[in-house]
């Protein structure tokens, strides 16, 4: 939910660092606008994107758990080893519960 994790961090910076932010609905409608996934990959096609290879686009599928199809169990278990905390702290689904 992209609005409400934008939501938060506004909150974050106004409760932690007495920031104000001016506009902010329409910033935000803007945010969730200009970065779709459709627009980054539309970019990177006519500009480029210095983190692609050589062998593929940066930008290329982007869809919702398009990991579970390309990773394996153990590169998961790898990856929720060292990042779990972190993950389950904004509430991704994990495989494994720490």
């Amino acid at each position: 939910n992209k609005k409400n994790t934008l939501q938060k961090i506004v909150l974050f910076f106004e409760k932690n660092y007495s920031f104000k932010f001016h506009n902010i609905d329409k910033k935000i409608v803007n945010i969730l606008e200009t970065t779709e996934f459709k627009k980054f990959k539309k970019y990177e096609q006519k500009e480029g994107f210095l983190e692609a290879s050589k062998f593929n686009n940066f930008f290329s599928v982007g869809q919702k758990n398009q990991w579970k199809k390309n990773l394996t169990e153990k590169q998961i278990k790898k990856i929720e080893d060292k990042f779990g905390k972190l993950m389950k702290s904004f509430d991704y689904k994990l495989s494994v519960e720490f």
